[in-house]
């Protein structure tokens, strides 16, 4: 479902304004590939080591929110900001995980899982979990 321009783009635009600049803290983190060359251009690796990739299908809808949550309240935790509204953060997060239905052929529906794919803060939120 797509989230441009909703009712809520500007409060997931203020959620993913504080997740991004945590997201890539990890050491994990890759931005892209061109990132990942310079990561790996001198490593040596053994011929009897085969490197592979994957990706992951769906990742953003099947996360679960108490995962979310707890990763993004710990990630606030390791890098405190007086600045940063963290319990305002993870309330409204809540409030739209928890909460976000979708109409679909003359339906609606509650989605109880993950993050909408659309969703600005998907990106960010998901490097945390994986932090």
């Amino acid at each position: 479902m797509s989230d441009c321009n909703s009712e809520s783009t500007r409060i997931c635009e203020f959620i993913d304004y504080y997740l991004q600049p945590l997201a890539c803290r990890h050491d994990s983190y890759i931005k892209d590939t061109y990132d990942f060359i310079n990561r790996v251009r001198d490593v040596e690796i053994d011929p009897n080591c085969l490197p592979i990739t994957a990706d992951v299908e769906s990742l953003y809808n099947n996360m679960k929110i108490d995962l979310i949550l707890k990763s993004i309240k710990e990630i606030f935790h390791l890098y405190p900001d007086r600045t940063r509204p963290d319990k305002d953060i993870l309330e409204v997060l809540e409030i739209k995980l928890r909460n976000n239905d979708f109409g679909f052929d003359g339906k609606y529906y509650l989605q109880t899982r993950g993050i909408t794919i659309s969703r600005c803060y998907a990106p960010s939120a998901a490097n945390l979990i994986s932090a």
